[in-house]
């Protein structure tokens, strides 16, 4: 009777909580459709395959062997086998949506096979792609403590988008009706060590309500509580680079600036630039800024954009020049 009494309880909370409006405990905090969004409408193809599935870990991820899209590792771009072969460089490729197109690893792994300074090094490169849409510094800190070392990388290659330092991303996947997303962060239960249950985030209110709660009340008694992107960026880029040693392999870091010239860019645009340069900096990291590049792509008319109206991801044209750039700089530091 106690164990039905209970059981009865917790379905009228689920039933309280799905009708209630508390903020935030609904499963859909917003749908992207592909119409609506040209670039995930591009790498989403076939329609029948979705290529994203819930996680614990990560909120998200890729599925493995998702016709015309993933590998069986679950990456974007070429597959390798697990087992380094001997003589090979295994470069470990993340980032969000700039890198998540396989032409981003694709050309740079063309680029380090074609160039002689990089073949005097090393007789054969691989590049492993994990980026995924969406993803911040938090996910970045978290795959390269958990996942990473399964992979054996020599170098860690980190695209740092704009916007990579705000936490408030939601979490998307595709099913069959289309993409479905779900508020994400639980920063201060993370924090302290909590994985939810992707699983239960998804079906139940009830949960989603008290973790919400839970972590609300949590970030309201930390007294290090972080709320500015600099900070933000400070604490995770810290945990970058202590998983980067743990492995062990050097990272560096590429910063991609908004594509418009820097005069057209607004206040909020030019706020992210500083942040992620001055956390960069600070931090003592290796990086290489693509805005010289960019900046003199733009003076040759060269097409930067993957699309005309798209302001953050370049061109696969633009990539190969990338990859140019990013071989020469790891050359120039020795980092092969």
């Amino acid at each position: 009777m106690a164990a039905a009494g209970s059981l009865a309880g917790l379905l009228l909370l689920e039933a309280f909580c799905r009708v209630a409006p508390f903020q935030g405990v609904r499963l859909e905090s917003f749908r992207v459709e592909e119409a609506a969004s040209p670039f995930l409408g591009v790498i989403s193809r076939p329609k029948r395959r979705g290529f994203y599935r819930a996680s614990d870990l990560l909120g998200y991820e890729h599925e493995e062997n998702a016709a015309g899209f993933t590998n069986r590792h679950g990456m974007t771009g070429r597959e390798h086998p697990l087992a380094k072969a001997p003589g090979t460089f295994r470069v470990l490729l993340m980032g969000d949506s700039i890198a998540e197109p396989h032409w981003a690893g694709d050309s740079l792994e063309d680029e380090l096979g074609r160039s002689p300074e990089c073949r005097k090094v090393h007789e054969r490169f691989e590049v492993w792609n994990a980026g995924v849409g969406s993803y911040d510094v938090r996910r970045y800190g978290l795959y390269l403590r958990q996942r990473a070392a399964r992979y054996s990388p020599d170098l860690i290659v980190l695209f740092i988008a704009m916007n990579d330092f705000g936490l408030d991303t939601n979490t998307y996947y595709k099913k069959r009706d289309g993409f479905i997303g779900y508020h994400f962060p639980l920063e201060s239960l993370r924090r302290r060590g909590f994985i939810p249950s992707a699983r239960l985030l998804r079906r139940s209110a009830l949960y989603r309500c008290v973790l919400l709660r839970a972590d609300t009340w949590l970030a309201a008694r930390d007294p290090g509580r972080e709320a500015d992107a600099g900070a933000t960026g400070r604490r995770y880029m810290r945990e970058i680079l202590a998983a980067a040693r743990a492995l062990p392999a050097p990272i560096v870091f590429v910063v991609f600036p908004y594509l418009t010239p820097e005069a057209a860019r607004d206040e909020r645009q030019r706020a992210e630039y500083a942040a992620i340069t001055s956390v960069l900096g600070a931090e003592g990291t290796r990086r290489l800024d693509l805005s010289p590049l960019f900046a003199d792509l733009r003076r040759q008319d060269f097409p930067l954009r993957y699309k005309p109206e798209d302001v953050v991801h370049p061109s696969p044209a633009a990539y190969r020049r990338i990859s140019r750039e990013i071989g020469a700089f790891l050359v120039r530091e020795k980092m092969l």
